[in-house]
């Protein structure tokens, strides 16, 4: 996702932290978060 810029570096660094923590339960889900977000 970063390097296709679809999220910014400070973006990138709170969905890293967010899917360390367990928020993701899969990466369809982590794609379905970026995408419902940034429209």
């Amino acid at each position: 996702m970063r390097d296709e810029e679809e999220v910014t570096d400070e973006e990138y660094r709170k969905l890293y932290d967010m899917s360390k923590g367990g928020f993701f339960r899969d990466v369809k889900h982590l794609e379905n978060h970026v995408e419902n977000k940034l429209e």
